[in-house]
């Protein structure tokens, strides 16, 4: 439980930095999720405590996790440069649990006991609430709405896949495997020749200290990554994701308070009607807290 609440909570700051620099300084969705694809690479500092080759078939499919993550990361990106972190965020997390349990429950075999199902139905609810914004049905929020949508599906399939890993493999050698997957997703960035220069060409043009924020960015990320993905080792890949509602949280508290002192960081609406909302969304999330302990 501690375990997926620090992770949470890092994942929530990790999704403000993102935010931040895709406003502004790396606004090519391509370019982040490739940076960010590459520093995964950091995980063989693990090799040494336990990785080993899984088969090909088990190694076929931890790649496929990884390939779908990159490509999850990728539409999120694509869809929190279209509009506000705090909508972003919560649709694709709230509309992850649906996924994941419909997989889980067809190819895991997983089943979830009553309170477990109300406190899913409840944390499910709290997260699509703070989504929803009356009066914006534009073309571009249509667009936002879809790309998280497919990013949400992909997330929700990579995990899947995940935990058949680790149901099958070391917790170590699976997640190395799924990062080279992820990598290999990656490299397949650099066939186009237009996303190749954009690559190296942010490389080189980088202002002064976003390299900084996006390395603190990306390590909360990593250390967040590792500290789910280890809890989806060790239970139920459902309850993990459900959990992400805890997110919610974090991310509405750190973007009301940079609201205040960097209005125009994250160009977000806070408006009283707003926060209201938002507000009730985290008390349904808080009480299907209370029905998972």
């Amino acid at each position: 439980m501690l375990v997926v609440t620090i992770g949470y909570l890092l994942n929530g700051a990790s999704s403000i930095i993102n935010k931040s620099l895709l406003n502004k300084d790396i606004p090519n969705p391509v370019v982040y999720t490739f940076y960010i694809t590459v520093l995964g690479l950091f995980v063989f500092v693990l090799a040494p405590f336990g990785f080993t080759w899984i088969g090909f078939n088990m190694f076929l499919i931890s790649s496929l996790a990884g390939i779908l993550f990159t490509l999850a990361l990728l539409f999120m990106f694509m869809a929190l440069a279209k509009d506000e972190v705090s909508r972003v965020t919560p649709l694709i997390g709230g509309l992850q649990p649906i996924f994941v349990f419909a997989l889980a429950f067809f190819l895991l075999n997983e089943r979830l006991l009553l309170n477990q199902l109300l406190a899913f139905g409840l944390i499910l609810i709290g997260g699509i609430l703070i989504t929803i914004q009356p009066g914006k049905s534009t073309k571009s929020q249509a667009k936002m709405f879809w790309l998280s949508v497919i990013s949400s599906f992909l997330f929700a399939s990579s995990f899947v896949l995940t935990k058949f890993v680790f149901n099958n493999v070391d917790f170590i050698s699976g997640f190395i495997w799924i990062r080279i997957g992820s990598f290999i997703a990656a490299l397949l960035f650099l066939l186009s020749k237009k996303q190749r220069t954009a690559i190296f060409h942010n490389t080189g043009n980088a202002k002064k200290g976003v390299g900084l924020a996006f390395i603190l960015g990306q390590g909360a990320g990593a250390l967040s990554f590792i500290m789910i993905n280890w809890a989806i080792s060790m239970g139920s890949v459902t309850l993990v994701n459900a959990l992400q509602g805890l997110q919610y949280v974090f991310l509405f508290i750190i973007v009301f308070m940079l609201a205040k002192s960097h209005p125009q960081l994250l160009g977000e609406d806070l408006s009283k009607k707003v926060i209201v909302q938002k507000i009730v969304a985290i008390l349904l999330i808080a009480i299907g807290m209370f029905f998972i302990v």
